[in-house]
């Protein structure tokens, strides 16, 4: 059994957004808050509309990560339960790898520390370059979900 995990090219065009189900193809541990705020604060008059445009950029890397993961993970449950049935025991290695970890799939780890709208003003600190997922032991800083 063969599954195909994919997502768009693009998650917004003009006034048209799609999240969820419709923006990817993969498991459905995502969350969908990051649009749902922007909205609520553009609806209320509360921000310009040109910080929907963030949502794309935000987005996009985490659902790259998180396809690759997706994927990892169904070639090691699935792909060791088909080599189960055909007499082969699955690698034990893989289960041992933290990215299998459950906690992983709850993406508590996903920030966005580096979109155009997070400032971080901490005076004297270097600034790093981070990923989507950050690092464990890290502070809270700018663009972290609570």
């Amino acid at each position: 059994m063969a599954s195909k995990y994919t997502y768009g090219d693009k998650f917004c065009s003009g006034r048209v957004y799609i999240m969820g189900d419709a923006a990817h193809c993969y498991s459905p541990a995502v969350a969908k808050f990051n649009l749902a705020w922007k909205l609520a604060l553009v609806h209320r008059g509360l921000s310009k509309a040109e910080i929907l445009t963030t949502y794309e950029i935000e987005r996009m890397p985490v659902v790259a990560e998180m396809l690759n993961l997706s994927t990892e993970l169904h070639k090691h449950t699935i792909g060791a339960h088909e080599k189960f049935r055909a007499g082969i025991s699955p690698s034990s290695e893989a289960s041992k790898d933290p990215m299998f970890r459950g906690r992983n799939l709850s993406q508590l780890w996903v920030n966005y520390r580096w979109s155009p709208i997070v400032f971080d003003d901490q005076a004297g600190i270097t600034v790093e370059h981070t990923n989507p997922s950050g690092l464990e032991g890290d502070r809270l800083r700018a663009g972290d979900r609570a």
